[in-house]
């Protein structure tokens, strides 16, 4: 069986006597066609004897001369309208330049040659083609468009034996000649996984191992060490923002990463109005919803809607009375004593509703007490009480009854969907935030890293 060499064509092959498309020297030897590379590449075609002379492909033909291969197929574009890069009138003008050297044939590539999906569709089909019919098969990224090398090197990898793939580039030398390089195959394959991967790890959120990948395999994807530290610190810090850990997220703060908080509130949350806690709180609700970590989301949201309650009630109490509601301990301030005492309406309320347990300046305002205290003054049902009278529900029928509390039983999704509903979250989102701000801030991160990876 022979051996075959497959390459995607670039304008970077055809050289004129040292002149190039990208070098701009071509249009030193044919001025009336510069802005008109079509054009010239038509010009030479019908008049290729005259030109023959000074034409090289100095990559392919190191490729050729090195290999030793029996075939090459050339993969070339000719989109619909053509564009100035197009090289299907490349492909023309090597195939009387390969004519006596090689058997070389042609695969026309006529869509976008950026477009992954249907890059994907193309040479899973061509190479299905080829596969089984050489002893070996070399691959060529050296020109073509970015995504056309790193489709053609996955798709090679899965449909390709090993044994009998290799992957080359060829770098230019200062001297003008041409050096052959071979990709080493498995950590093409690890960085092409990466890619993959990271796209999973960025779905579910999973900072802490997009950081480790990118130390890895970072400078595959990018050759910029500014923008690999960049992604790792953003990764690491927003780690540390979902799992509340704000002593590690100061350590990393600097001006870049507050870009994407411009409130500041994710340094220095503990000291912020709680206001911007209870926002931290439903974004990462709204990821375990996401996620179905129901056990994770049980447990962050018992935290956040007694911080939820105590923003709107305190909120009230310093509207209508001018007085606090608890102090950091969490038992009632000495002021609201003096309210509740004197409110006999509210006292008798809170009595009906706990069978005689009265409120107490040393003991500590749990959920329930609150909730009556906030549903009283209210006098209203509105969005929040209604949240917060079905958490309370979902908390004494599930949560409660779960390992994070007094038990050993489960948490679900239909538990969830029993009392709770995602778009719970989403508009206590914007109500807190008067809807000028609706986007996630972890979802703003996950674009960033996105485009790391693009």
């Amino acid at each position: 069986m022979s051996k075959i060499l497959i390459a995607n064509l670039g304008t970077s092959d055809f050289n004129y006597d040292g002149g190039t498309y990208k070098n701009n020297k071509l249009f030193d030897y044919f001025p009336e066609y510069k802005n008109k590379f079509q054009e010239l590449l038509i010009t030479i075609n019908k008049n290729y004897k005259e030109y023959k002379s000074k034409i090289k492909f100095p990559i392919l033909d190191t490729l050729i001369k090195e290999l030793n291969v029996n075939e090459i197929i050339l993969i070339y574009t000719k989109q619909n309208p053509i564009h100035d890069r197009d090289t299907y009138l490349i492909f023309e003008i090597a195939k009387n330049y390969f004519e006596e050297k090689t058997k070389i044939f042609g695969l026309s590539y006529i869509n976008n040659p950026t477009d992954i999906d249907q890059l994907n569709e193309f040479f899973k089909k061509e190479l299905n083609k080829l596969k089984n019919n050489y002893e070996k098969i070399y691959i060529s990224t050296t020109a073509g468009t970015p995504q056309m090398n790193q489709v053609i090197e996955l798709t090679a990898f899965e449909l390709i034996q090993k044994d009998n793939l290799k992957v080359y580039q060829v770098k230019e030398k200062g001297d003008g000649s041409s050096l052959l390089q071979i990709k080493k195959f498995t950590k093409l394959f690890e960085a092409i996984l990466f890619k993959s991967v990271i796209k999973n790890l960025i779905k579910n959120y999973d900072y802490l191992s997009i950081s480790d990948l990118i130390k890895k395999y970072g400078a595959y994807l990018n050759d910029s060490s500014e923008e690999i530290n960049k992604n790792i610190r953003l990764s690491e810090f927003t780690d540390s923002i979902m799992n509340f850990d704000f002593i590690k997220a100061r350590k990393l703060k600097n001006e870049e990463l507050l870009y994407y908080f411009p409130e500041n509130n994710f340094v220095d949350l503990e000291e912020q109005d709680l206001k911007w806690k209870l926002i931290h709180f439903i974004d990462t609700l709204i990821i375990f919803i996401k996620l179905e970590k129901w056990v994770d989301f049980a447990s962050r949201n018992y935290a956040f809607a007694d911080s939820l309650l105590y923003y709107f009630l305190n909120k009230l109490l310093i509207e209508k009375e001018n007085i606090n509601l608890q102090e950091e301990n969490g038992k009632p301030t000495s002021d609201f004593m003096k309210y509740y005492e004197s409110n006999k309406e509210l006292s008798k309320y809170l009595e009906s509703k706990f069978r005689g347990i009265e409120i107490s300046k040393d003991k500590s305002l749990n959920f329930p007490h609150k909730l009556y205290i906030y549903k009283f003054l209210n006098n209203t049902n509105s969005m929040t009480i209604d949240y917060l009278k079905r958490t309370e529900s979902f908390n004494t029928k599930f949560r409660n009854k779960s390992h994070i509390a007094h038990g050993f039983g489960t948490i679900t999704k239909e538990n969830f969907n029993e009392f709770l509903k995602p778009e719970d979250y989403e508009d206590l989102r914007r109500h807190l935030t008067n809807n000028s701000e609706n986007k996630n801030k972890f979802d703003l991160i996950n674009d960033e890293l996105l485009k790391f990876i693009s």
